[in-house]
């Protein structure tokens, strides 16, 4: 059976302040397909994770997430992405249990009133669930940004070295999601520092230098 692209990258590229930090950057993810992004700091990878996104656009080429043009469908695409960045999307001001709430609220996610404790317990978060999250340590928070996705279920994952800050149980939570998520036929991009990791789970890995995919020697 021919799996279709998730993800369409063709030539595209982005620049700040008159600097080049993605240039001509071409490639495509299968549905189901798990990719590992590596590269050294600066080499370009958040802010691609960033623009596949739809977080900030992209300056020349093309891009589509499951088939929709991310420069004009960006509503759409960020419903079916599940995002985790160095930093945790979470309200400091509310607790664990009304972060979920306010997410399940603007997914659009049924019975939540179910979900959320189950997601909580999945993620080792029920003896936290009436604490404000800015109290929480940031693996902790790591932890309710993963839940969140969770509640989601979305096509695409895209991962910024999501391992940093958690212990080891939030490290295996987060494995869990990855391979639920393909098992769905779902996505993913995640980024990492570390090779060896990333062979162990990655179908591909792609590798950025200076903005540039080069060749997976």
């Amino acid at each position: 059976m021919i799996k279709s692209d998730m993800i369409s990258a063709s030539g595209i590229s982005k620049s700040f302040a008159k600097q080049r930090v993605l240039v001509d950057v071409s490639f495509s993810v299968a549905s189901g397909e798990c990719i590992q992004l590596l590269g050294d700091n600066g080499s370009g990878k958040t802010t691609l994770l960033r623009a596949l996104a739809t977080l900030i656009s992209i300056d020349e080429g093309s891009l589509f997430i499951g088939g929709h043009d991310s420069q004009t469908d960006k509503t759409y695409i960020r419903g079916k992405i599940g995002f985790l960045g160095h930093q945790p999307l979470v309200y400091s001001n509310l607790t664990v249990s009304e972060n979920l709430k306010f997410s399940s609220s603007l997914f659009q996610v049924l019975n939540y009133s179910k979900k959320v404790p189950e997601v909580l317990g999945r993620v080792g978060l029920s003896d936290f669930k009436d604490k404000r999250a800015g109290m929480l340590s940031h693996g902790l928070m790591k932890r309710v940004s993963i839940a969140r996705i969770l509640l989601q279920e979305p096509e695409i994952l895209l991962l910024d070295e999501p391992e940093t800050g958690l212990d080891n149980q939030g490290v295996s939570v987060l494995q869990e999601l990855v391979k639920a998520n393909k098992s769905r036929g779902g996505s993913t991009i995640m980024t990492t520092h570390n090779p060896e990791k990333a062979r162990s789970i990655a179908d591909r890995i792609l590798i950025l230098a200076g903005g540039k995919i080069t060749p997976n020697l």
